[in-house]
């Protein structure tokens, strides 16, 4: 019993971090050193035991798999940026969302953890995976609240350059070096004019 009640409390800890008071697009999407200091002190070692696979109940609850996400799709790439570990890590919380969605966690829990459900979808260097990952943001901006309009919409535009730079070159190209990938011409092409993916 005392090894479930902590691990509540651990999932509990990632979402009122990523989704309390202080949540919103800075700490999301911010990119500041400072939070990935903060996010190293607080969950590196759950972020440890996640891709261990000790975490796997946490998919017993809605919220638990919420949390399993947040760890493995948003805490690695923070704390790994632009480094090959970080998005191998990020990848395995594919199957997660995969196993939340038939079990409809999605419908169960608030608007921003939805979209953080989705978004292991929009991280893959799989056009079937892209393709699925707009059509469920399509579906949230769809069926959200009118004062979530405006953010779900932000959601989905990225979604769609997600899948629009996998559908084009079948990869993110802004991943080539970590990978040792040789960029094509038209990768090189579109690095050179901003492309960041």
């Amino acid at each position: 019993m005392r090894v479930l009640e902590m691990a509540n409390q651990r999932y509990r800890a990632v979402l009122e971090y990523w989704f309390g008071s202080n949540s919103g697009p800075d700490l999301w999407f911010g990119g500041s050193e400072a939070v990935d200091r903060e996010i190293r002190d607080l969950f590196l070692e759950d972020l440890q035991d996640a891709i261990a696979g000790k975490l796997s109940a946490w998919e017993e609850s809605h919220e638990g798999t919420v949390a399993l996400v947040v760890l493995l799709d948003q805490f690695s790439l923070q704390l790994y940026r632009d480094q090959r570990v970080g998005y191998d890590w990020a990848a395995l919380a594919v199957p997660v969302a995969e196993r939340a969605l038939e079990k409809d966690f999605d419908r169960k829990v608030s608007f921003a953890q939805r979209a953080f459900l989705y978004m292991p979808y929009m991280h893959a260097e799989n056009l079937e995976l892209q393709e699925k990952g707009v059509r469920l943001f399509s579906a949230l901006a769809a069926e959200c609240a009118p004062e979530n309009r405006e953010s779900a919409q932000n959601f989905l535009n990225f979604s769609r350059v997600h899948r629009d730079v996998v559908a084009k070159f079948g990869r993110f190209p802004g991943r080539n070096e970590c990978y040792g990938r040789e960029n094509s011409v038209e990768e090189q092409s579109y690095l050179n004019e901003g492309g960041h993916f």
